[in-house]
């Protein structure tokens, strides 16, 4: 009989000599290029080349029709930039022409009204001296106010659309 009492656990057996291993490497490997530029690098081009014969001809040739494209498109753009400057400046002389031929017309209105009411009040038609006199104020100051307030209404229709733009 054993001296003491027996263990709970029986020993575990020893280990065999060889454990087996597990492959050297394990891992993913992941690898990625990228360029930008309208042309892959040199060692890329050959790969292409080497895959299909003629892939680097076909691969300048599209950038070249790419840089062509965007050129035109870069002049279309500017054209259309110096044809709105050109729409804009004849616009304003416009604009400047009328409204310099609005003063003179204004200005031989007024004449006409002032000389016309000194003419009838000098007279003694007091009343209708006063009449010829304010109607072409009238006038002028209507035709003021109306400038006015369409060029305010412009100007906010012009700020309302740079807004949405």
């Amino acid at each position: 009989m054993p001296d003491g009492p027996e263990p709970v656990n029986p020993p575990l057996p020893d280990p065999p000599d060889e454990t087996p291993r597990l492959p050297e490497s394990t891992g993913i490997r992941f690898q990625a290029e990228r360029w930008r530029a309208p042309l892959p690098p040199p060692a890329v081009l050959q790969q292409y080349e080497a895959i299909f014969p003629g892939a680097a001809e076909i691969i300048f040739d599209i950038a070249k029709n790419q840089h062509q494209h965007r050129i035109e498109q870069e002049k279309a753009v500017v054209a259309q930039g110096q044809y709105a400057l050109e729409t804009a400046r004849l616009t304003h002389n416009a604009d400047a022409s009328r409204s310099k031929l609005g003063l003179i017309f204004a200005f031989i209105i007024s004449l006409f009204g002032i000389s016309a009411s000194a003419g009838l009040i000098t007279i003694g038609e007091g009343g209708l001296g006063l009449g010829f006199l304010f109607a072409p104020l009238a006038t002028l100051a209507g035709a003021f106010i109306y400038t006015a307030r369409s060029r305010r209404a412009n100007r906010r229709r012009n700020s309302q659309d740079d807004e949405t733009d």
